[in-house]
């Protein structure tokens, strides 16, 4: 294996071991899903067993495939706070005179959580497929992980890049809730993206925000085209480019010149 590579694969391994809440957080999510999954199917049996223009089976595995994913990209949710948090107590200083890169290393802390979450639940979305949706497709299943790293990586630059403000801004809290609050209601969190009305279903698609979670989703129950996939991976690449640039050349520099 790569040394520098095996590097950062041990701040992910050690950051797990750190976590004194884990097991209880990653067993209390296990019953979370467990008990949202019954509520969902029982909800939507009884509202839309008997529609016409609504799939009942496929709208509950919705539901339960995005919430899964929900807990999962968890550990993503937290960088713009813990970014703002370094970089005002200058704790972040130390971190950048270590021989490794500081992004990719808080990147592979969180990845290492949310692969671990995602890898075993995957056992509650090839039950849902299964037993709900009467399917079951091993290529689906490898094509929803990929997504879902997608959407994790995705979310975590959306994260990065908000906490980067902190150089113009003390306090970035309000605007991290609201952008976040945006990503769960037009994202796929409450609802599926497909449902949204007219021109805002449209135009969601070319932000990033159905790609955290709807896509993943949607993925893992086959209804989803190449192309928003190439989005996907499209919206990657962009973020991740504003966010390398936005910190070496902005935050990185502030830093070291010390203002």
């Amino acid at each position: 294996m790569n040394l520098p590579f095996k590097k950062y694969l041990m701040f992910s391994i050690a950051k797990i071991k750190e976590e004194n809440q884990f097991k209880i957080d990653f067993i209390l999510s296990f019953f979370s899903i467990f008990i949202s999954s019954i509520i969902f199917l029982l909800l939507f049996k009884n509202i839309f067993f008997n529609s016409k223009t609504v799939n009942f089976k496929y709208i509950t595995g919705y539901y339960i495939t995005v919430n899964i994913i929900f807990y999962s990209v968890s550990s993503a949710m937290y960088i713009a706070y813990n970014l703002m948090e370094n970089i005002n107590s200058g704790s972040i200083v130390p971190l950048l005179m270590q021989p490794v890169n500081y992004i990719f290393r808080i990147y592979m802390e969180a990845f290492g959580l949310f692969f671990i979450r995602l890898i075993i639940n995957i056992i509650f979305i090839a039950a849902v497929k299964i037993f709900l949706l009467n399917s079951f497709s091993l290529s689906s299943i490898l094509i929803g992980l990929f997504a879902s790293i997608l959407g994790f990586s995705i979310l975590f630059f959306i994260q990065a890049i908000i906490g980067c403000f902190t150089v113009w801004f003390t306090d970035i809290t309000r605007f991290r809730d609201c952008m976040y609050s945006v990503l769960l209601i037009l994202g796929g969190k409450f609802f599926p993206v497909e449902y949204l009305y007219g021109n805002l279903k449209h135009t969601v698609k070319y932000t990033p925000i159905p790609y955290v979670f709807d896509t993943p989703a949607r993925c893992f129950l086959e209804k989803i085209s190449f192309s928003e996939l190439q989005a996907q991976g499209l919206w990657f690449i962009i973020l991740f480019s504003i966010l390398f640039l936005l910190f070496n050349l902005k935050v990185k520099h502030n830093i070291e010149m010390g203002s």
